[in-house]
């Protein structure tokens, strides 16, 4: 206290009760929430099952945004009454596209998922034939080798386990049937939010100006101005790297499922359209991608043509090669910036906890966090090196 016997603020002092304060709200909150917990994750989900059209919205908008911006300032802009226009030039980059966006996927609902479908079900018409087919061979196989004849209990624990392996191979083939029956039962659900996500993408897309303008207001508002700016270099920095990650990825799967259904169909092999979709979609997924798509796409030609099985495994390797050397880099370039041993750590915990979207989303997700890290860390080493003069890391 001053000589006046007024109080003091302590600003140490206030800053430890502040931090204490906050702890034991957190503690009593856990404590209160870890008893009742299969309530609370029954409440996220739901709370984020209500949301999604506008988690699903917000990347629709996220994506095709850098879409709009190349319609916008590449060639509209170059139009001499657009450049005058600015509002009818961004209202028509925008409109142009959603075209082009919702274009594509007519195009792939008209035109490829007719053929998936039907390689679906001819694949479960083979499974019949082709069971009796291999069934046949090994029974041949067992009959006349003189390796079973000399080992009698490996040739029984074979005859053993072959109806049990075909049983669970025909299983896995058959449930793709009720998976399809369980996406149309909630196709109208989903069709809804897709349509409500597409309208508020749209508004996000128009307004992306508005918004950002208002997050800025909103960091300057409560941070230092040094601390702001800092703020706006991350999130730039973190805006292409996902970006680029997803952006670069979405293309280079595009293109390798285009190859992967022009080889098959020069090559003759079954399913071209059902297996370039596998592989297309897998190849999302980093390193393991590929490999992930040959395992079905292997099963369905083996089942069909099991000649030209061999062949597929060839074609799938020669395509990751080219990707991996080729299209790859020259599409993602440097976009991620992570070593190997990191896309590795990040798909194997994204994909533990996650899933298949854990996989192709912990890539992007570590690299962010070891991008900021590196910021903290470069601001600490920056601060030592002002307070302690020059020292050697």
């Amino acid at each position: 206290m001053n000589k006046n016997n007024k109080f003091e603020a302590n600003k140490v002092y206030f800053t430890i009760s502040i931090y204490a304060l906050v702890v034991i709200l957190v503690s009593v909150v856990m404590v209160r929430l870890i008893p009742e917990w299969r309530d609370v994750k029954r409440i996220v989900r739901e709370f984020f099952s209500a949301i999604s059209p506008f988690i699903i919205g917000f990347f629709i908008a996220y994506l095709v945004d850098p879409l709009t911006r190349v319609i916008q300032n590449r060639i509209l802009d170059r139009i001499k009454w657009f450049h005058k226009n600015q509002k009818s030039c961004a209202f028509t980059s925008v409109l142009l596209s959603y075209l082009i966006v919702i274009g594509l996927v007519v195009l792939f609902i008209f035109f490829i998922v007719p053929q998936v479908i039907e390689s679906i079900l001819e694949l479960l018409d083979n499974l019949a034939p082709f069971y009796r087919l291999m069934n046949g061979k090994v029974n041949h196989l067992l009959a006349n080798s003189a390796l079973m004849h000399e080992n009698p209990e490996i040739r029984d624990q074979i005859k053993r386990n072959i109806p049990t392996i075909f049983e669970e191979v025909t299983s896995w083939l058959s449930g793709i049937v009720p998976q399809l029956y369980k996406f149309s039962v909630s196709f109208v659900q989903w069709t809804i939010n897709i349509i409500i996500a597409l309208v508020i993408s749209i508004y996000m897309v128009v307004d992306k100006n508005r918004i950002k303008k208002n997050l800025r207001r909103v960091v300057r508002a409560f941070l230092p101005r040094k601390a702001a700016s800092a703020v706006f270099t991350d999130v730039r920095e973190c805006n292409r790297i996902l970006g680029g990650f997803l952006i670069g990825k979405a293309i280079d799967s595009l293109i390798i499922g285009l190859l992967c259904f022009i080889l098959m169909v020069i090559l003759r092999m079954p399913y071209a359209a059902l297996v370039s979709v596998i592989v297309g979609i897998t190849n999302m997924i980093p390193y393991f991608g590929p490999f992930i798509g040959a395992v079905p796409g292997t099963i369905f030609v083996l089942v069909a043509a099991p000649y030209k099985a061999i062949l597929f495994v060839i074609m799938i390797f020669v395509l990751q090669q080219v990707d991996g050397t080729i299209i790859g880099p020259k599409i993602l370039g440097n976009s991620i910036g992570m070593r190997p041993i990191g896309i590795l750590f990040a798909i194997t915990v994204g994909g533990a906890y996650a899933g298949v979207i854990g996989m192709f989303l912990g890539v992007p997700a570590l690299a962010i966090i070891l991008y900021l890290f590196d910021k903290v860390v470069e601001r600490k080493l920056e601060k030592r090196r002002r307070e302690e003069g020059d020292f050697h890391e």
